[in-house]
């Protein structure tokens, strides 16, 4: 087992290459990790922290498998609320570290510590993390013709979409330009639909209806905009819930109404369990 200090410690971080050790953390080093080392990682989970911390302050702590884990871009990936408890113990505690780990490695984390794809995304410093996975997702179900109740995509498909499938500047670019619209429709769906637009050459026409939807009060009634956030209103204020898929389809053919310059019809803001969103072309 390892006692090191601060300079060792940095040393071991210097790993581009998986390696392992079992070391002793105590409260100094703990709080230098916590410090400096644990950039866009999860929020520290209370009780886990509290259950842990009376496991070192009664002597029961023992090594059982679970690591500590250091990326080869030097930052702490997992483990800060065992630090976190071992600096409000003030007890040393043994642990196995791993150093030299791939980033992207924690977005294959689906079990155990439950690890969600907002996690991951923020671990791995990506922009939007707490959106993209959402409009990823959308997006890929809009381009599969797919329910939103049959998009089943874990961690690691999300980041193979990422990084393989996706023009992230115009990702981002949909989130930042959707975002402020959020209170009045599903953020998911707006930005998928900006990306998708978009992508087809539609980005001046899509923002102009971003735009349009923003001032929606003051649109003509006949308008498909104004026609579809009247209807939501008003199944709002019967406290009629509408589902995720309905929101999908009717924002896919308000859209199509507004491309083509053509009357929502109000048979159209009636979305059944089993009809498909209508494509983004």
């Amino acid at each position: 087992m390892l006692k090191i200090n601060e300079q060792k410690f940095n040393n071991l971080l210097k790993n581009t290459t998986l390696t392992h050790e079992i070391m002793e953390f105590n409260p100094k080093l703990a709080e230098y990790i916590l410090t400096n080392l644990n950039a866009n990682n999860r929020n520290p989970k209370v009780k886990k922290i509290q259950e842990y911390r009376d496991s070192m302050i009664n002597g029961s702590w023992d090594l059982n498998g679970e690591s500590i884990k250091f990326g080869w871009d030097g930052l702490l990936k997992d483990g800060q609320n065992r630090l976190r408890a071992c600096l409000q113990s003030k007890m040393p505690f043994t642990s196995c570290v791993h150093f030299g780990l791939n980033p992207k490695f924690f977005l294959t984390l689906d079990t155990g510590a439950n690890r969600h794809a907002v996690d991951v995304f923020k671990i791995m410093g990506v922009p939007n993390h707490d959106k993209v996975p959402g409009v990823l997702r959308a997006i890929y179900g809009w381009e599969n013709n797919l329910h939103p109740k049959s998009i089943g995509l874990n961690n690691r498909e999300l980041q193979a979409i990422y990084e393989n499938d996706t023009d992230i500047k115009l990702l981002e670019e949909s989130i930042k330009y959707t975002r402020r619209l959020k209170h009045l429709y599903s953020l998911n769906y707006l930005s998928a639909l900006y990306y998708l637009a978009s992508q087809k050459g539609h980005n001046n026409k899509v923002k102009n209806f971003m735009d349009e939807l923003s001032v929606v009060m003051t649109l003509r009634p006949r308008s498909p905009i104004k026609k579809a956030m009247t209807f939501i209103s008003d199944r709002k204020q019967e406290r009629i819930t509408q589902s995720s898929h309905q929101y999908s389809v009717i924002i896919t053919r308000v859209w199509d109404c507004y491309l083509n310059k053509r009357q929502l019809l109000l048979n159209e803001l009636t979305v059944k369990n089993d009809d498909r969103i209508t494509p983004i072309k």
